[in-house]
């Protein structure tokens, strides 16, 4: 008899896919703006996130203390508290390859606006800091969240 992996790959099951860490090495210019913001902001407010996902004011805080910590990230450590998991598991909210491409391409694109904000000059405040745009996904007051935010990545890293 053949193995069963064998078997149920001849009877035409799709292997599982695997979902990937991205590298920021390689990962060009990604556009952000207002209207992005806002689009992540509400998909971090949607039904079905774990518990522990953060909201845009602690990603925005997260992300700034990632950039300002002098760290080297592996690829894909950071990602899992974004979503509210432990270890490299993927939240089943985005857990097909379009919505996962989707959401990291938004959290890119917000990472690299973030260090464009503060490395220009003059710094221009971050979104959550600037008050730019209402925020939808927080839980509580958007300040606490982004220290709170700020604060997990320095515990993590």
């Amino acid at each position: 008899m053949k193995p069963k992996a064998r078997r149920t790959l001849r009877h035409g099951y799709a292997a599982p896919v695997v979902l990937l860490p991205p590298n920021l090495q390689t990962v060009g210019p990604l556009p952000f703006a207002g209207q992005d913001f806002a689009k992540l902001d509400a998909w971090l407010a949607e039904e079905g996130w774990p518990d522990e996902r953060m909201d845009v004011a602690t990603l925005e805080g997260y992300l700034v203390a990632l950039l300002a910590w002098p760290i080297e990230l592996s690829p894909g450590a950071w990602l899992p508290p974004l979503w509210g998991v432990r270890g490299w598991k993927v939240a089943a909210k985005i857990a097909t390859p379009e919505t996962y491409d989707r959401f990291i391409a938004l959290v890119i694109g917000f990472l690299q606006e973030l260090e464009r904000r503060l490395t220009t000059s003059p710094r221009r405040r971050t979104f959550v800091l600037a008050h730019d745009a209402p925020i939808v996904s927080a839980r509580y007051f958007a300040g606490s969240a982004w220290a709170t935010g700020f604060m997990t990545a320095l515990y993590h890293n």
